[in-house]
């Protein structure tokens, strides 16, 4: 989903304003965000965190039974298991940096602020 972000980052900058953002990296992905994301770092718009797995999902210390059970070799699978574990680390984070509010949102979909809202 990496070819969403160069759109996906700069209509919610604007709009929201977005100044804090965390990422999973896919890791089965071809290309990475990272340059994409420098565009915001290096000109200090925008404070943007890449995780891997490593950073929010621990595989290996997932019994031989739940691996089966939630059949995690299964692509599809291993993402329904892994995006719980990435929004855990993520709201672990926001708390912890004292945000108030948070959305999860996924580089496919936009947020429309209502302007007719109160």
């Amino acid at each position: 989903d990496n070819h969403f972000v160069i759109e996906w980052l700069p209509y919610h900058y604007h709009i929201l304003p977005l100044r804090r953002l965390f990422v999973a990296v896919d890791p089965s992905s071809q290309t990475s965000p990272s340059r994409i994301f420098d565009r915001y770092r290096d000109r200090h718009l925008m404070n943007i965190t890449e995780w891997t797995d490593g950073d929010f999902f621990a595989y290996d210390t997932l019994s031989a039974a739940s691996k089966k059970k939630y059949n995690i070799s299964h692509p599809v699978s291993l993402h329904k298991f892994r995006q719980p574990s990435f929004y855990l680390k993520c709201m672990q984070e926001c708390k912890r940096e004292n945000y108030a509010w948070t959305a999860m949102v996924d580089s496919d979909e936009y947020i429309l602020p209502n302007q007719n809202a109160v």
